[in-house]
């Protein structure tokens, strides 16, 4: 029969230890459990890189409407 749960070492830098086991603590969770709480809310998110392809085409969009849609500047001296 398999095992529900596998156990897995992960490292962290005291302080990170430290702050992760008060969030715990506020959630009421086991460090553990809120490293999986964690995981899984990251599994469940869209991919990242494609909503920063996605914000940086509409920002290079606007960009070129706002060239586009903005007068001409006039030359000094002219």
């Amino acid at each position: 029969m398999p095992r529900e749960n596998t156990t897995q070492g992960i490292s962290f830098p005291p302080q990170l230890l430290a702050k992760a086991k008060g969030r715990a603590a506020e959630r009421g969770l086991s460090v553990s459990g809120y490293v999986q709480a964690l995981i899984r809310e990251d599994l469940l998110q869209p991919d990242a890189r494609l909503t920063r392809e996605i914000q940086e085409k509409i920002l290079q969009r606007l960009d070129e409407l706002d060239r586009r849609d903005s007068p001409p500047k006039s030359k000094r001296g002219a």
